[in-house]
């Protein structure tokens, strides 16, 4: 039998700022106060970071944090703070404008000027640039389908069903590892660690957690993450693929290589699934929920696209894509 490598309850990430270090201060011990949450950045690094230790509490749990931490008023008043705060920013961002499903589907997975991190990584990469790649999506990649196995018993008929069998393959049913698991394996042959990790994420890096987190847990959000997992499994083969390209090019172990090439394997399948559920059923017979499934579409190709940015740009600069310590930001 196989015996997962993924810790059971991390560290808490050390914080960067006054509303993350208030953060670590009531979960460690009981105590806060309000906090005004708005910024300009829809990527603070500080909020980002401390919306990701509050949803934190609802998957691993932190190490020495009680559990009961999850439910405390001032955590749950905090979490639906910086919910709002981000959802303000995402449909200030979005343009939808009617836009059918599909049209959605197709607008987000259309080239733009924004270059892909996986095409870089194929045709420049070096193994430090995909560590910071691999770095990059440890907070959702560590718990993979986790956040949206929230959204289940929120939905129904073809598209619950539809999206039971995308997480009975996401969670290894009939294989050997979950995805989480095989990440966590080529996180460590890339010798990336969580527990440092965390210390040096840019706030980007934990929006595409946190949003579906929120989307999962709200009732009146399901239909957001039905359209960011519709997504997610549509616009998954080509990138992998790339990914795939560029470990063979730059030459990993094979545990790297085969995290990759899973994603493309089983994502060839998810995707058709998810397009006949939501494209061609669900938005179909409840016209109502469209738009829901179209903003999350276009709001999680807008952080997609941030990363991208965000990775490429400080790769083109000749710097890592993390930061090197915890960077104190400005409230």
């Amino acid at each position: 039998m196989s015996r997962s490598i993924i810790p059971t309850s991390p560290r808490l990430p050390q914080p960067v700022g006054p509303i993350s270090s208030a953060v670590v201060d009531l979960l460690t011990t009981g105590v806060g106060a309000s906090l005004n949450m708005a910024h300009p950045d829809p990527f603070d690094r500080d909020r980002q970071l401390a919306w990701f230790m509050l949803n934190g509490l609802s998957y691993r749990g932190w190490r020495d944090v009680h559990d009961d931490m999850e439910w405390h008023p001032l955590a749950v008043e905090w979490r639906r703070n910086l919910e709002e705060w981000f959802m303000e920013h995402a449909h200030d961002q979005v343009w939808l404008d009617g836009l059918a499903v599909a049209e959605a589907i197709e607008g987000a997975l259309a080239p733009d000027e924004t270059p892909g991190a996986a095409a870089w990584l194929a045709e420049h990469g070096r193994r430090d640039h995909l560590a910071d790649a691999i770095a990059m999506r440890m907070p959702y990649q560590m718990i993979e389908a986790d956040p949206h196995t929230f959204a289940v018993p929120r939905l129904d008929g073809e598209v619950k069903r539809a999206i039971c069998d995308v997480q009975a393959g996401e969670y290894g049913v009939g294989h050997e590892f979950s995805h989480a698991e095989l990440y966590a394996r080529a996180a460590s042959a890339l010798g990336v660690d969580e527990s440092d990790v965390l210390d040096r994420l840019p706030g980007v890096a934990f929006a595409t957690v946190n949003f579906i987190t929120a989307c999962g847990l709200r009732r009146s959000w399901r239909h957001i993450v039905v359209g960011q997992l519709t997504l997610f499994e549509m616009d998954s083969v080509a990138p992998n693929r790339l990914m795939v390209e560029a470990c063979d090019r730059i030459g990993v172990a094979d545990e790297v290589r085969r995290f990759f090439h899973v994603h493309v394997l089983a994502d060839a399948e998810h995707e058709q699934m998810m397009e006949d559920a939501v494209v061609k059923r669900l938005c179909v017979d409840d016209p109502d929920c469209a738009a829901d499934v179209t903003f999350g579409i276009a709001a999680q190709r807008w952080i997609d696209r941030a990363i991208a940015r965000h990775a490429v740009g400080a790769w083109e600069r000749g710097r890592s894509a993390l930061a090197e310590l915890p960077v104190p930001a400005a409230a």
